[in-house]
């Protein structure tokens, strides 16, 4: 199972992505989308601090772990609004067609399944 762990506070964000999907390795489209996501949020938030957006951006990416924090600069918050709702989107996409190998967290505690 790939658990994504979403949250944020004012303008504080954090990204935590861990575990398998479970298929088959080397045929696993579920742990491959994930990561292609992953990666694009790293390279969009890299974009963004080439324009200084950022007090702080920390990322690890690891096989079946991946870490991201970023403090956003106000001028910078609508930017990175837009950058989480697309890969939120991705991941909640991940997961409606994948619930048994995909589920979100929000960073409340434990995650919950979307009916």
């Amino acid at each position: 199972m790939v658990t994504i762990t979403s949250k944020n506070e004012k303008n504080r964000y954090e990204w935590e992505i861990k575990g398998h999907a479970g298929f088959k390795s080397g045929n696993d489209i579920v742990c491959a989308a994930v990561s292609a996501i992953t990666y694009t949020l790293v390279q969009m938030l890299l974009n963004m601090q080439e324009r200084n957006a950022f007090g702080e951006l920390d990322y690890l990416l690891e096989d079946g772990y991946a870490s991201v924090k970023a403090t956003v600069r106000p001028t910078h918050m609508q930017e990175m609004n837009t950058v989480t709702e697309t890969i939120l989107g991705g991941y909640m996409l991940l997961e409606s067609k994948y619930p048994d190998h995909v589920t979100m967290d929000f960073g409340v505690g434990e995650a919950k399944k979307k009916k």
